[in-house]
C-alpha cells in the first residue's frame, strides 16, 4: 500500500497462512501479535493476500459498474429500513457519492434475490457470491487472530456474532475545473459496524487520520485489502483497539468504486467489553449498549451533529452542521424535546463559532427556487453597467456596487425592505422569485432567532426583535480571478468583515470560496453543501446578547483554480434605525459582566460606515 512517504501503516502478508503456518505454532502467534498491534496503534492494516484471484476481483468491479449504471428508479427498489442497508442516493453533504448495502451477500439465494430485483430478466450473481465467500473466510481468519492474540481463542468462538453486509460504493468525478484540492466523496467518520475489509478499483481517494490529527493518503495495490477497526470492535476491546477515522476525497477525472465486507451484528446484540480485557490497567471505559439502538442513534439529528463536530477544524468542514426539520416549525405549544435540543445546538454553535451550516428541507426552501434566484441574478448582473448604476440608495450597502479597486472581483446589489411587495419593482425578472425567496429566508431567520433566544432564556424578547427588524437582501457576484503571467492568482472576493445584522442567512451556487476566521486566528475554508445555508451572527445580536453569541469574521477568496463565477445572496435581519440595542438584565451576571452600553443601531451603523475597522463594535459601544 502506498501512503505519504513519512507515514506507513503496517502491511501483513496473509498469503503464507495455511501453507507455512498452522494455528498454535509460534509463527502463528507472532502473526497474531502483529495484527493486534496494528489494530491498537493504527486502527487498520494492509492485508497482502493473493488467494483471491485478480480476475475474480476485476469481474466483481465490472458488475458494480453495471449496477450503478441502472436507472435511479431501479436502484431505489433496493429498500431496507436497517441502517447502512438498501440504496443510498446522493446527499447534499456528499453529492458525488452513492452506495448499496446488501445483507448476507455470500449466501447464494440471498444475493440471487437482489440481482433479480435489479435485473428482472436475469443477470450473473455467482461472481459476487464467490468474492464475498472469500472475504468472509478472510474476515473469520482475522477475527481468530485477534482472539488468539488476547489469549481468548479457546474461550470464545467469535468476538461479536455478525452477518456480513456487502456495501458497494461509487464516487463520481467532480465537475472539471472544480475542487482542485479535492472534495468530500465521503465525510470523515468512523465505521459503525464491527470491522471492515475494503478493496477498491485502484482510483485513489481514501485517506485516514492519524492519532496526532494528520490526514494521510492511502492507495491499495491490486492484491491488497484494508482491514478497518469499527466502533463496536473498539468497544469490545475496551478501548485497546483504535477505531479509525477515515474519509474519501475525490479529485481528477475518474470515477472511484470500492466494496467493503462489513461485520453487521445480529438483531438483539449487546455490545460489551470482553471481561478479560478489563483490569486495573484498563478500567471499563464504556457501558454495555444495544447495537440496534446505537446504529439508529448514528442516523439521528444528534448523532449526525456529533459526527460533524468531530471533523477537523482546519480543513474542509469548519462549522457545525445542523439539520432543520419540520420539528423546528411547530407552534410554541407543541414544541418537543427535539426542538429544544436543536435550539441548544444552535446556541452552542453561535457561541463557539458565530455561525453554522443549516441543512434545510425542500418544503422550507425549494431547490428550484434557489436555482431560479441564481439564474435571475445572472441576468441582472449581465445588464449594462449604466443600467445597473441606476439602482441607488442613500443607505450604505443598499445600492449597486461595482468596480471597487479593493475588491475588483465583486459586484453587488442591496435591496432594502426585501420582504415588502414593491421592493423588487426595479428588478423585473426578479420580482416574483425574490418575493418568494425573501419571504422564506426571513421566516427562517426569525425561526433561528427565536430558537436562540429561547435557548438563552430570554424568549420573552422575541416579539420585540421581530417588530423591530427590517430585511435587507444582497445579491453578490464574484468574477473569475484574472490570469497573471499565465498563472491565475488566488484573489480576495470580499474582504474580512463581520456582519452588522442580528442574523444573516446566506445561500450560494456551487462555486466555493467562503472562509471564516476561527477564535484561534486561523482562516479555514467552509465548503457549503448544495442544500445548506450558512447562518451568521452579526454585531447587533452579539452586542444584545452581551457577547455570549460570537460574530464571526469571514471573507470570500476566489481560488486560482476556480473557472466559474460565484453567485450568492443573503438575507440580513437588520434592527430598525430607531431600535436601541440594550443588553437584557437576564444576560448580565458575575460571570458575564456588562460588555456593551446601550446604543442606537442607526448611530452605530453610521459610525461603522465612516470608520470601517475590525473592532468598530468594541470601540463604539464597549464598556
Amino acid at each position: 500500500m502506498g501512503s505519504d512517504s513519512h507515514y506507513q501503516i503496517p502491511a501483513i502478508d496473509f498469503s503464507i497462512i495455511s501453507t507455512e503456518l498452522d494455528r498454535g505454532t509460534q509463527g502463528w502467534y507472532n502473526l497474531c501479535k502483529r495484527v493486534r498491534e496494528a489494530c491498537e496503534n493504527y486502527g487498520c492494516f494492509e492485508i497482502v493476500y493473493d488467494k483471491i484471484p485478480l480476475e475474480l476481483k476485476t469481474e466483481t468491479f465490472s458488475m458494480l459498474r453495471q449496477l450503478f449504471n441502472l436507472p435511479v428508479e431501479t436502484k431505489e427498489k433496493n429498500v431496507d429500513p436497517k441502517p447502512f442497508h438498501g440504496y443510498y442516493g446522493r446527499y447534499p453533504a456528499t453529492p458525488f457519492y452513492e452506495s448499496f448495502g446488501i445483507e448476507d451477500s455470500s449466501n447464494y439465494e440471498s444475493f440471487k434475490s437482489f440481482t433479480q430485483l435489479m435485473w428482472p430478466n436475469g443477470h450473473d450473481h455467482n461472481t459476487v457470491v464467490t468474492m464475498m465467500k472469500k472475504l468472509d473466510e478472510l474476515k473469520e481468519m482475522i477475527e481468530m487472530m485477534i482472539l488468539d492474540s488476547y489469549g481468548l481463542g479457546e474461550k470464545l468462538n467469535s468476538i461479536i456474532t455478525c452477518k456480513t453486509l456487502l456495501r458497494v460504493m461509487k464516487y463520481d468525478a467532480p465537475p472539471s475545473g472544480k475542487y482542485a484540492n479535492g472534495h468530500y466523496g465521503l465525510t470523515p467518520h468512523t465505521d459503525k459496524l464491527v470491522s471492515t475489509i475494503l478493496c477498491d478499483d485502484q482510483v485513489s481517494g481514501l485517506e485516514f487520520e492519524t492519532k496526532d490529527g494528520q490526514w494521510i493518503k492511502l492507495s491499495l495495490s491490486p492484491t491488497s485489502y484494508l482491514f478497518i477497526v469499527g466502533d463496536p470492535l473498539m468497544a469490545w476491546s475496551n478501548g485497546r483497539m483504535h477505531r479509525l477515522k477515515h474519509r474519501v476525497m475525490i479529485s481528477g477525472e475518474k470515477e472511484r468504486y470500492s466494496l467493503g465486507a462489513f461485520g453487521s451484528p445480529l438483531e438483539g446484540t449487546i455490545i460489551k467489553a470482553a471481561k478479560e480485557l478489563v483490569d486495573e490497567e484498563h478500567p471499563r471505559i464504556l457501558k454495555d449498549f444495544d447495537y440496534k439502538d446505537f446504529s439508529k442513534f448514528t442516523f439521528t439529528q444528534e448523532g449526525s451533529i456529533i459526527d460533524s463536530e468531530n471533523q477537523e477544524v482546519d480543513h474542509d468542514q469548519a462549522l457545525p452542521v445542523l439539520q432543520f426539520s419540520n420539528e423546528c416549525l411547530v407552534p410554541k405549544q407543541e414544541r418537543s424535546e427535539e426542538w429544544r435540543a436543536m435550539s441548544t445546538k444552535m446556541r452552542e454553535a453561535c457561541e463557539s463559532h458565530g455561525c453554522f451550516l443549516l441543512l434545510v428541507q425542500e418544503e422550507v426552501m425549494p431547490m428550484r427556487l434557489r436555482e431560479d434566484m441564481v439564474m435571475a441574478m445572472k441576468d441582472l448582473f449581465d445588464l449594462p453597467e449604466e443600467t445597473k448604476q441606476k439602482h441607488t440608495s442613500p443607505r450604505a450597502y443598499q445600492s449597486y456596487q461595482g468596480k471597487c479597486p479593493i475588491i475588483p472581483l465583486n459586484e453587488s446589489f442591496g435591496i432594502d425592505n426585501a420582504c415588502q411587495p414593491d421592493a423588487a419593482e426595479s428588478f423585473t425578472n426578479l420580482i416574483e422569485t425574490m418575493k418568494s425567496m425573501s419571504s422564506k429566508m426571513m421566516e427562517l431567520n426569525f425561526t433561528v432567532l427565536e430558537m436562540l433566544l429561547e435557548s438563552l432564556g430570554v424568549g420573552k424578547h422575541y416579539t420585540s426583535h421581530v417588530e423591530n427588524t427590517t430585511a435587507v437582501m444582497r445579491f453578490m457576484k464574484y468574477k473569475i480571478p484574472p490570469i497573471s503571467n499565465d498563472v491565475r492568482d488566488t484573489s480576495v472576493g470580499l474582504v474580512p468583515h463581520t456582519d452588522k445584522s442580528s442574523l444573516t442567512i446566506l445561500c450560494q451556487n456551487e462555486v466555493q470560496g467562503l472562509e471564516i476566521l476561527t477564535k484561534q486566528g486561523q482562516w479555514v475554508r467552509v465548503p457549503v453543501p448544495e442544500r445548506a445555508v450558512v447562518v451568521f451572527v452579526g454585531d447587533a445580536l452579539k452586542a444584545w446578547s452581551n457577547g455570549r453569541l460570537h460574530a464571526v469574521t469571514h471573507r470570500v477568496m476566489m481560488s486560482k483554480d476556480i473557472k466559474e463565477e460565484r453567485y450568492s445572496f443573503a438575507m440580513f435581519g437588520l434592527p430598525k434605525e430607531e431600535f436601541m440595542i440594550e443588553v437584557p438584565d437576564e444576560l448580565i451576571d458575575d460571570e458575564h459582566p456588562l460588555l456593551y452600553r446601550p446604543f442606537s443601531f442607526a448611530e452605530y451603523y453610521n459610525y461603522f460606515t465612516a470608520n470601517i475597522r475590525d473592532d468598530a463594535l468594541e470601540v463604539y459601544a464597549g464598556v
